[in-house]
């Protein structure tokens, strides 16, 4: 101690390069005393010595500051602090080390054994004081792998820098980070590179920057090998950076581009599970414009690439509108079954309808004409629920009798009352009333006649419940 003492005062208000011969004994003294007591504490462990050890080293580099040996201490003062898990303030001395006194052989691992000090004095915290801790210990990562591209560690620390920064969302900072990631030399292997493009889509779509973002999902997609799982991730990623400018062109009035954007969804990530609503809108966009050829050709791809979607309805309705609105529409586009189809201009068909229009619109046809054909399909395909199905046999007896066909009135009361005994516990007081109102008609005796110029329908219906006999006749009742 008595030392230390005469050291750093002898020197005071004197110039050390003069007095060559006295600083050489002086360091050699310090230098000799300092490593005494740190050998001593790396075998003892103990606290006590490891301070004493650091106490000499310090003193060497106030003695002594742009001595050549003292990078070097300073190297070993940091190791002292490290070792009595001082982490703090080892991380300040090693990076000290690297950055202080030039270019030295010690500088590249004193950078980067601060970045480890840093982590070692994160685990011992919580809460803000951890917060701010990691937050030193980014700076120190890229600090380092920018002054010490070749050291083997670099691309590695600069990756972990990227992503946390990412992770608190500096993403200025984290693109700047995974930018020097990809400029890196020598180059960073693909994994690295594929991290350094998802940072940077993911810090560009975060802040509404979308044409870039879809720039980077595309180069991380590109490095990623068929089966990674994060592939389903990037694609989903890649499809919402496009779906989005869609919807940004279209805010602005721009269509045309919209469309173009929602429909690259579907070329580039054919998967994404946001590819519907972008088919979905480009069509509405092209029935917008009239652009009538293009919308029918993206619809029935909808219609038959997302036949579960809860859009198909919406889809129904909005052709169903605009072709209201827009009467006359080239070719007559219709829809049946299964998807668009083009019908003469003259023909209407109830199939052009969504399945639950369809039942209305055959049922108004039915109470508007003295035809049947209309209401059969609808029985057919619609005998649920069981009142308006009882409601449209009882119009077609009706108009069977109204049109003198009393045999093929007498097919549909046979129907009426067969119906209702199948629907068992789901019977009503309508049907009910129905099937004895046909029982008692069919109970009275008539003439039949079938109108010579009937030659299908009902008259078909007849002559096949004819060759069966009165079997046929009492089954039906």
């Amino acid at each position: 101690m008595e030392n230390y003492s005469f050291g750093t005062a002898y020197w005071q208000g004197r110039d050390p390069k003069k007095e060559p011969q006295v600083v050489a004994v002086l360091k050699t003294n310090l230098k000799d005393v300092a490593q005494y007591y740190h050998a001593q504490a790396q075998r003892s462990k103990s606290v006590a010595d490891y301070q004493e050890a650091a106490k000499w080293y310090r003193s060497y580099l106030n003695v002594l500051p742009d001595d050549p040996d003292s990078a070097v201490t300073n190297y070993l003062l940091a190791d002292t602090l490290y070792e009595s898990k001082q982490y703090l303030d080892a991380a300040k001395e090693y990076e000290s080390t690297a950055y202080h006194y030039g270019n030295h052989e010690r500088a590249a691992a004193a950078g980067y054994a601060a970045i480890i000090a840093y982590g070692k004095q994160e685990e011992t915290l919580n809460g803000d004081a951890k917060a701010a801790v990691h937050s030193r210990s980014v700076d120190s990562s890229l600090k380092f792998a920018l002054a010490f591209p070749a050291h083997p560690e670099s691309a590695a620390v600069l990756t972990r820098a990227a992503t946390d920064l990412y992770t608190v969302k500096d993403y200025p900072r984290a693109t700047a980070a995974a930018e020097a990631l990809l400029a890196h030399q020598p180059p960073a292997d693909p994994t690295k590179q594929r991290v350094a493009w998802t940072v940077i889509g993911n810090s560009n779509f975060e802040q509404g920057v979308f044409d870039k973002a879809e720039t980077a999902y595309v180069q991380a997609q590109a490095l990623m090998p068929a089966n990674d799982p994060e592939r389903a991730v990037i694609v989903e990623r890649l499809a919402a950076s496009i779906y989005k400018q869609g919807e940004q062109k279209s805010k602005s009035g721009d269509s045309a581009a919209a469309v173009d954007d929602f429909l690259r969804v579907a070329a580039l990530a054919p998967t994404s599970k946001v590819r519907a609503n972008a088919d979905f809108d480009a069509a509405g966009l092209l029935m917008k414009d009239k652009q009538w050829d293009r919308a029918i050709v993206v619809l029935e791809g909808f219609r038959r690439n997302f036949p579960q979607s809860p859009l198909q309805p919406d889809c129904h309705a909005r052709f169903s509108r605009w072709r209201t609105r827009n009467p006359i529409v080239p070719a007559r586009q219709r829809w049946n079954s299964g998807g668009l189809r083009r019908a003469p201009a003259n023909r209407r068909t109830c199939s052009a309808k969504p399945p639950c229009r369809r039942r209305i619109y055959t049922t108004r046809r039915a109470t508007r004409q003295s035809r049947a054909p209309c209401s059969r399909p609808f029985v057919k395909h619609f005998p649920q629920p069981l009142n308006p199905a009882m409601e449209a046999r009882n119009q077609l007896s009706m108009m069977t009798a109204k049109a003198g066909d009393t045999a093929g009135r007498d097919v549909w009361l046979r129907d009426i009352v067969a119906a209702d005994r199948a629907a068992g516990a789901a019977r009503t007081d309508r049907s009910r009333a129905l099937a004895a109102k046909a029982t008692l008609t069919l109970a009275i005796p008539g003439p039949r006649r079938v109108p010579k110029n009937q030659t299908g329908g009902a008259a078909q219906e007849i002559a096949g419940r004819e060759a069966q006999g009165d079997g046929s006749r009492a089954q039906g009742l």
